[in-house]
């Protein structure tokens, strides 16, 4: 059949006495400026003969010589996968929750690789190049399989430029890996990393040589040349304008010489910036370069006498795409690494069928590459006998990562945290991990380690010790001022240990055991005295727990949609011991008073962005403990669940929002403001209820505590305007929580950063 469609596609080229070359200049996102004549010439039957191309021209001339349509082109330019390889941003829903470590508040971090002698490893690109080398393979390995490697043989004869900066000039690929030779020629510097073809450093084929007509009737010798530039002479550089810059820095002068017999097209979108590739911005250029286009269609018929039909092409596509459909992945193989790492990889690879659904495996790719062991992955298909292989070329990393960060807030709970880790890959994945947080609210350290074991369902260990420390203050009004004096403190040791294991691709299911103290000091009553010392408590706990967490929220403070939602039960064991003051009316010594109880919890939040600038969440918490009174009001308080649902109760105490069964739920509405201010500023709306199931009674120390059930429901109100920056968040907080007695409900901060805080034994 093949042979017969061959047949008809060389009758109906045969007649042809003249051929037509098609050149596609560089420049960045304006590149869809090239689609739009590819199909005002195709609309009017304009032969191509020959298409070669230059970084965007080079990747749209090979798709069209790789037997894609001009709608598929279309479409992948315009698909998410397409924005998010330009931006180097994982997909989210691939990536495994299980695999992302405990969030930390660092805002700046440093990585020296640890194979190196501690040298600084300095990035040299902007944007990751795992997801468009992964998707240049998928476009590009057949077809250049089914051609052999030989670009002459592809649907339309082709070729593209890149720069050999290793011996300082063009390189013009006409054989090869399609996909490397493209992705060479589209690697723009400090964008992408550059690309190794026979040991040469490979960047984008604009540095040297943007416009490669004489390339073009060099090697192919046309009979007519169309020539399609979207650059323009290299603008001035401007101070603020980084892209007349960058061009500057990385581009050569072009030549837009066509010949004698060429014809230039010029779409107007040099007022475009190459590096916007936004969907309204590509549409543009794509219907510019439709209008560019139609405009020369008269002048190209003055050289162009013959035509070719849409039948004529879409024959000669099918029976390319013939060849090109039967080339199918039969396996997959890790290179590049040692034969422990190797097995490693190859253990932790899902199963896969025969052939491979290329784009089913993604996942996978996408987790290997997001790994902190990862270096780089290049993805390439061989064939070996009748077979054809996917070769993951892998570059592992051995590094140690500094981080700093804090918490800045006119309350008092700011705080500087400092973090090491040390990443390192044998059989096993291990990371090495400590951190500090220093400040007056809140302190802690922090060291552990995390095994990832080389199995395929995903399954981690991972063991911690954690030492915090938190100062709750007594504000004096709403803003700026609080008491200089501590008005409860609570101390928190732990060890813990933890097996993990891979539910979903966003969930995952956590076993955990830990031994743990806590020491509560507060004062008598609550009444604070400068000369008085306070009471203690202490609680020497075993915890043994299971929890299943579902997590893709897009922030961890601030989402706009995704889902959060952990189910969790604990039994805790523990001994509670309490010391008064030895100022104290009550001098009597208290026997250790043991506690056992099993506890349940369930949170959950749902954001769903309704359109650009709007998005509603709904938050639930329920809480429910077996957990007895401890000895007195205050250590009761400080050990029993707490709702914290802002900003701001997460660093204050609030007696009212505190108890061993409760429930609470809220909505939130998020309106962003990007549209009128251009830049990532919302305003957050939140209102939330909480009622406690039994509520602990505050009676003198010598009474026995008592509860007291639904007796009342508590509302909470907070508006917050949350600023966007590279390296966090700026908040602004206002809030009404409802209080007992003369307690003032307002409270209000300036905020940066995230408050988060190390693992406590006890979760409540």
């Amino acid at each position: 059949m093949a042979l017969i469609l061959l047949l008809f596609a060389f009758n109906g080229f045969c007649q042809r006495t003249q051929k037509v070359g098609v050149v596609l200049s560089g420049g960045g996102a304006r590149g869809l400026a090239h689609l739009g004549v590819l199909k005002a010439m195709e609309e009017n039957n304009i032969p191509i003969d020959y298409i070669c191309g230059t970084s965007i021209g080079a990747i749209i001339g090979g798709l069209y010589a790789s037997g894609y349509t001009l709608d598929e082109i279309e479409a992948i330019f315009f698909s998410e996968e397409f924005r998010s390889a330009t931006l180097g941003k994982m997909e989210d829903d691939y990536l495994y929750f299980y695999k992302q470590e405990q969030k930390t508040p660092e805002v700046l971090w440093a990585t020296f690789d640890t194979k190196e002698k501690l040298k600084w490893r300095v990035p040299i690109s902007i944007v990751s190049p795992a997801l468009i080398d992964y998707y240049l393979m998928t476009f590009f390995y057949a077809p250049s399989l089914a051609a052999n490697n030989d670009f002459d043989s592809l649907m339309i004869p082709f070729f593209c430029v890149a720069s050999d900066i290793t011996n300082h000039k063009a390189k013009t690929f006409h054989s090869g890996s399609l996909e490397r030779c493209i992705r060479a020629s589209m690697t723009f510097p400090l964008v992408f990393s550059p690309v190794i073809i026979d040991s040469m450093m490979m960047y984008d084929g604009g540095l040297y040589n943007n416009f490669p007509t004489k390339d073009m009737i060099q090697y192919f010798k046309p009979d007519v040349l169309v020539g399609v530039t979207i650059t323009d002479k290299l603008p001035i550089p401007k101070e603020g304008d980084l892209s007349s810059v960058i061009q500057n820095i990385c581009m050569a002068e072009p030549d837009f010489d066509v010949g004698d017999n060429g014809i230039l097209i010029s779409p107007e979108v040099t007022d475009m910036s190459i590096l916007n590739f936004t969907a309204k911005a590509m549409q543009d250029a794509l219907s510019r370069g439709y209008e560019a286009g139609l405009k020369q269609i008269d002048e190209i018929r003055k050289r162009v006498f013959d035509s070719v039909s849409e039948e004529d092409i879409a024959l000669k596509r099918q029976t390319f795409n013939a060849k090109r459909n039967k080339i199918k992945i039969n396996d997959i193989s890790i290179v590049g690494v040692g034969q422990k790492q190797e097995a490693y990889f190859s253990k932790t690879m899902p199963k896969h069928n025969n052939p491979i659904d290329i784009m089913a495996f993604r996942a996978f790719y996408f987790n290997l590459a997001a790994d902190r062991n990862t270096k780089e992955i290049n993805p390439a298909v061989s064939q070996s006998d009748n077979s054809y292989i996917l070769n993951l070329n892998i570059k592992t990393k051995q590094s140690l990562t500094a981080k700093v960060g804090g918490y800045l807030s006119s309350n008092p709970s700011n705080y500087l945290f400092l973090g090491l880790d040390n990443n390192f890959l044998r059989r096993s994945a291990l990371l090495l991990k400590t951190n500090a947080f220093i400040g007056r609210y809140y302190s802690s350290f922090m060291v552990g380690g995390r095994v990832d074991l080389p199995v395929r369902s995903g399954l981690y260990v991972e063991a911690e010790l954690n030492l915090n420390k938190w100062n709750y203050y007594r504000l004096k009004d709403v803003f700026f001022q609080y008491s200089s004096m501590d008005y409860l403190q609570q101390g928190e040791s732990n060890v813990q240990l933890q097996i993990g294991h891979r539910a979903s691709s966003k969930s995952k299911i956590v076993a955990s055991i830990g031994y743990g103290k806590s020491t509560d000091s507060y004062y008598a009553d609550g009444i604070v005295t400068s000369t008085g010392t306070k009471d203690y408590t202490t609680f020497h706990n075993l915890d043994i727990g299971v929890e299943h967490h579902y997590y893709n929220l897009d922030d961890i403070q601030f989402p706009t949609k995704g889902m959060f939602n952990k189910v969790k039960i604990q039994y805790i064991y523990g001994d509670e011991n309490f010391f008064p003051s030895p100022l104290s009316q009550d001098s009597k010594s208290y026997p250790t008073v043991g506690h056992q109880w099993l506890q349940f919890l369930i949170k959950h939040k749902t954001y769903f962005k309704i359109n650009k600038s709007y998005s509603v969440g709904m938050i639930a918490d329920i809480f429910y403990s077996f957990q007895q009174s401890f000895i007195n009001y205050q250590s009761t308080l400080l050990n029993t669940g707490s709702f914290t649902p802002t900003p701001n109760m997460l660093s204050a105490f609030y007696p009212e929002y505190r108890a061993n069964q409760y429930v609470a739920a809220g909505s939130e509405n998020i309106i962003s403001l990007e549209y009128m201010l251009k830049i990532g500023v919302s305003l957050r709306l939140s209102a939330y209820a909480f009622l406690p199931l039994s509520h602990i009674n505050e009676l003198p120390s010598d009474q026995v505590l008592t509860t007291t059930a639904f007796d009342k429901l508590y509302l909470i109100a907070n508006a917050t305007i949350v600023i966007k920056t590279p390296v966090g968040p700026i908040s602004i907080v206002g809030s009404y929580h409802q209080r007992d007695g003369e307690a003032s409900p307002f409270s209000a901060s300036i905020n940066f950063g995230y408050i988060l805080f190390n693992r406590k034994n006890i979760e409540r």
